[in-house]
This record gives structure tokens, C-alpha cells and sequence, in this order.
């Protein structure tokens, strides 16, 4: 289980708008395979509700199926290994915070033509607005941004 700071600083979302980030979502689970299909339902579900544009709520399910998937690939040795997920809003803008204890950073490769996997990453670079990764006290957290409410960025622009 993640620690509480790790928790903390999860929720915390940080974002480019200056004020606080509006947290949607934060959860976490076992960093296992059949939980990939969970957490990209529970970000289409909070998404419609928050009313993002239906775009932004595909490109938010990829990159979260990407991510966790990572997670669970290449982090998940333990069988207590858990995967945490937070969804924050700073007017138009969606961070996908996920969380996970392995302290190893991910970097974009360049795939390797005859295997099937390795893409994750370059799939999120190419979706995302902005990505990252930042080390936690027990692991690291692996974030997006993607616009979600364009009329919000039209509006105070």
C-alpha cells in the first residue's frame, strides 16, 4: 500500500492554473491486469460527469490504460503492489496522476518493430499536452495533461 505522503502529494495535482486544482477522482488498487479495465471505466465515468469533451474522454482512457498498464508490466513484482490513480481539473485542463513504488523513471523508446509492446509511453507523449514524472517518497508518479474543456480555454483566453 502506498504511504500517506505518497497519497498526499498524489491528490495534490499540481497545475499550471495558479489556484487549486479541482480533484475529481483518487483511488487506489491492486497493480494487477484485470484492474487496467476498472480504472479506464472509472476515468470515462467521472469524465462524462464532469461533462469533458468526448475527445478528451477517449485520449484519457488510452493514456490511463497506458500508464497502468506500465505499471502493472513492470512495477507490479510484489504481490501486495498497488496502482494509484488521480484525476484533477484546473479550468480547461485534466491531469491524470498515476502513482506506483517503483522509483524507476519511464522514458519514451524507440520501439522495436517486431515486438507488440513498448509503445506506451510514445502513445501518451503523442496524446498528452504535456507528461511527465516526478519521484515520490516511495516510488514515482507518472502524470498528463490533457485539454478536456475547450470552451473553459476559449473562455479566459
Amino acid at each position: 500500500m502506498a504511504n500517506v505522503s505518497d497519497q498526499a502529494f498524489l491528490m495534490k495535482g499540481y497545475l499550471r492554473g495558479g489556484g487549486p486544482p479541482m480533484l475529481l477522482a483518487s483511488l487506489f488498487l491492486p497493480a494487477r491486469a484485470e484492474f487496467v479495465s476498472h480504472l479506464r471505466e472509472v476515468v470515462r465515468r467521472v469524465l462524462v460527469m464532469a461533462a469533458a469533451e468526448e475527445d478528451a474522454r477517449y485520449s484519457a482512457q488510452l493514456v490511463t490504460s497506458e500508464l497502468v498498464t506500465n505499471v502493472v508490466r513492470h512495477s507490479a513484482v510484489a504481490s501486495n503492489a498497488t496502482v494509484g490513480l488521480a484525476l484533477s481539473r484546473d479550468g480547461a485542463t485534466l491531469r491524470i496522476a498515476i502513482h506506483d513504488a517503483d522509483p524507476e523513471s519511464g522514458e519514451p523508446s524507440e520501439p522495436d518493430e517486431d515486438r507488440e509492446s513498448g509503445r506506451g509511453l510514445l502513445v501518451v507523449e503523442g496524446v498528452s499536452d504535456r507528461w511527465g514524472v516526478d519521484r515520490t517518497l516511495v516510488g514515482k508518479l507518472t502524470w498528463c495533461e490533457l485539454t478536456a474543456w475547450p470552451e473553459d480555454a476559449r473562455a479566459y483566453s
